[in-house]
């Protein structure tokens, strides 16, 4: 007849618990050359797309400066056949005519302002055209209604 063991354990656990296990197992066993390579490759392409964002970054600012300096030329254009039309005028006509030029001036910088691709061009061309609105608009102020009424009071 068969026997049944006894459930009393006859083993005794050790006072030094476990042995120490020291396997000597080299990091290219579990693929350690292949992340250094991918982590030297990642580092390259850091610095290959610092560079390519740098050139990109580069161009497109020489594009814009191209695209105000155009947008500039075509305004001063624009200012210049204005500001002859304003100086054309004489007397009574040109004080009547002053406020209409300095709209036609803003307008006409506002227009070209528009045709613009983008937001740094715009703010770009604002800044460049600003100065010479104001030089449009100082250059005939002898021709302003308050230049007239103090003439009038000189004579």
């Amino acid at each position: 007849m068969p026997t049944v063991p006894g459930l009393t354990p006859d083993q005794v656990p050790s006072p030094q618990g476990t042995p120490e296990v020291s396997v000597s197992t080299p990091i290219e066993a579990f693929g350690g050359a292949v992340a250094h390579a991918i982590s030297g490759l990642g580092g390259a392409v850091e610095q290959s797309s610092d560079k390519i964002w740098q050139r990109a970054t580069e161009f497109q600012d020489l594009q814009n400066r191209a695209e105000v300096d155009k947008a500039d030329a075509a305004y001063m254009e624009k200012a210049g056949l204005l500001h002859a039309q304003f100086s054309a005028r004489q007397g009574q006509d040109a004080v009547q005519a002053f406020p209409k030029y300095i709209q036609d001036l803003k307008d006409e910088r506002e227009r070209i302002g528009g045709t613009l691709t983008n937001q740094m061009t715009q703010k770009m061309y604002d800044s460049q055209t600003l100065s010479t609105t104001v030089r449009g608009t100082r250059a005939n102020r002898r021709k302003s209604p308050r230049s007239m009424r103090s003439r009038r009071g000189r004579r």
